[in-house]
């Protein structure tokens, strides 16, 4: 991820560059400070997923949560926490939209 100043017809513009789901992205800005805040944006949900970005990936939300449960929920959350989250996620959400 970065910022970089390129000219574009004359103008002064600011490109952020990212690697996405196994591509490489890239947005202009015509403002420093939003491409600065963008690329914050970028940088801070990576860290935030614990994982590279799934969009434009082949992993399927029940391969996301499966692994974000054994990962991050069984070490973070209490059983307490963990019992309603499992229902949700068996009885509506991933067979609602995390099929393969």
């Amino acid at each position: 991820m970065s910022v970089h100043k390129v000219t574009s017809q004359g103008k002064q513009r600011y490109r952020v560059r990212w690697r996405e789901g196994g591509r490489n992205r890239r947005r202009t800005f015509g403002r420093s400070r939003a491409a600065d805040a963008f690329d914050a944006r970028v940088r801070c949900e990576r860290q935030l997923r614990g994982v590279d970005h799934v969009v434009g990936t082949d992993t399927t939300l029940e391969d996301y949560v499966g692994k974000w449960w054994h990962e991050v929920a069984e070490q973070t959350l209490n059983q307490r926490t963990l019992d309603p989250y499992a229902v949700a996620l068996d009885l509506r959400i991933v067979p609602g939209l995390g099929g393969g």
